[in-house]
C-alpha cells in the first residue's frame, strides 16, 4: 500500500520501551515510565503549508522519536500496526 500523507502527519511504527537504569539494569515494557513511547519514522508528510510552499518537516523516515503515548490514532497498514500523528506532536528525535 503507497501512503501520501498531508501535512505535518507522520506515520510510526511503536518500539518496544526499554531503559537502563545507572545501576545498568534493563528494564521494558511496564517498568519504563508511563506517558512516552519510541517508534520508528516510517512515513512522513509533505509538511505544513508556509504560503505557496512547504515547510520542510523535521523528522526523516527511519529515525528513531519519542511521543507522549496517548496522543496517536492507531492505524493498521499492510498488516501492521502503525500509530498516526502530528510532526508537532512528536517531543523529539533519538540519536
Amino acid at each position: 500500500m503507497k501512503i501520501d500523507l498531508l501535512g505535518d502527519k507522520v506515520l510510526l511504527r511503536p518500539q518496544e520501551r526499554e531503559t537502563v537504569t545507572d545501576g545498568g539494569i534493563v528494564l521494558t515494557g511496564d517498568a519504563v515510565p508511563e506517558g512516552v513511547q519510541y517508534a520508528e519514522v516510517m512515513y512522513v508528510g509533505v509538511g505544513l503549508r508556509d504560503g505557496d510552499t512547504f515547510a520542510t518537516p523535521i523528522v526523516k523516515v527511519g529515525n528513531t522519536v519519542v511521543h507522549n503515548i496517548a496522543l496517536p490514532l492507531t492505524m493498521e497498514v499492510n498488516g501492521e500496526e502503525l500509530h498516526l500523528l502530528s510532526e508537532s506532536s512528536i517531543i523529539g528525535v533519538i540519536y
